[in-house]
């Protein structure tokens, strides 16, 4: 429950001082798990989700004081504490990242694993006057992955299922 209590805590705190200062930026971490039911473990999903939500409830509220409300979703990153939370001891996190790198750019429609720089690009947009004309945005990074399956991807399904096909017959 931190997930969404912490953003809400947040936001009326800030929103308070940004009111008085005349306007601001807002920006919450979202996930893509948001956008995906089968995203596990099911809470967190709901709660990333739940901020989302909450971001576009806050940029309808406080639009009059020129308080502009974004939430950034990334995807997974490969970094040390992505591995981390997989239980990767730092020893072997360099050929982990490798591999993880490696996975992730065969899975991703744009062909790459994203970076921690990604997603910092993401937020420096929302919180520069670039995106002065932007509020009750989320942003998904991940590479184009919660928009479907790449190309690469539909093709090994593909084959998977020629290959199970062609052992029925037999």
């Amino acid at each position: 429950m931190a997930i969404f209590g912490s953003v809400v805590l947040m936001t009326k705190h800030v929103a308070a001082v940004m009111q008085a200062q005349g306007g601001g930026s807002i920006l919450n971490n979202g996930s893509t798990a948001a956008h995906r039911a089968n995203s596990s473990p099911s809470l967190y999903s709901a709660l990333k989700a739940a901020v989302c939500h909450f971001t576009r409830c806050m940029a309808l509220e406080l639009a009059d004081h020129g308080i502009r409300v974004n939430t950034v979703s990334p995807g997974a990153i490969p970094t040390p504490i992505f591995l981390q939370s997989l239980g990767i001891q730092p020893a072997h996190q360099d050929r982990a990242l490798a591999a993880l790198q490696s996975a992730f750019a065969k899975a991703m429609p744009i062909g790459r694993a994203g970076t921690g720089d990604d997603i910092a690009a993401a937020a420096v947009f929302f919180a520069s006057d670039e995106s002065s004309y932007v509020t009750g945005q989320d942003l998904v990074v991940d590479g184009g992955l919660t928009a479907g399956l790449s190309n690469a991807a539909k093709r090994g399904q593909a084959e998977m299922m020629r290959t199970v096909l062609a052992n029925i017959g037999k």
